[in-house]
């Protein structure tokens, strides 16, 4: 449990907490829905570039099929403390 929480907090401060700013815009709803899952696909990539290699979280991301369940996973992750105390929080257009 604590390597997972270790994992997650290193995502989320991932090249200046890049993870975190499309992790709200994912949610954004004055965004289309392409543009959203642009979002998620990004936020894949970056998750894989900081170290996450959940084959199954990562495709939910990246696969418009399966954006019902992407979106999902980003807001189970923006709900966790971890995300809510992270130092990176920054929030768009401030």
């Amino acid at each position: 449990m604590n390597r997972q929480r270790e994992s997650f907090r290193r995502w989320l401060a991932w090249n200046n907490g890049v993870t975190v700013v499309l992790m709200q815009e994912a949610l954004d709803q004055r965004l289309s829905l392409d543009e959203r899952q642009v979002r998620l696909q990004i936020l894949a990539d970056a998750l894989a570039e900081a170290g996450c290699d959940d084959a199954t979280l990562l495709l939910c991301l990246r696969d418009p099929r399966f954006s019902a369940e992407g979106f999902y996973i980003v807001d189970w992750f923006t709900r966790r403390d971890d995300y809510r105390n992270a130092d990176c929080f920054t929030t768009p257009g401030t």
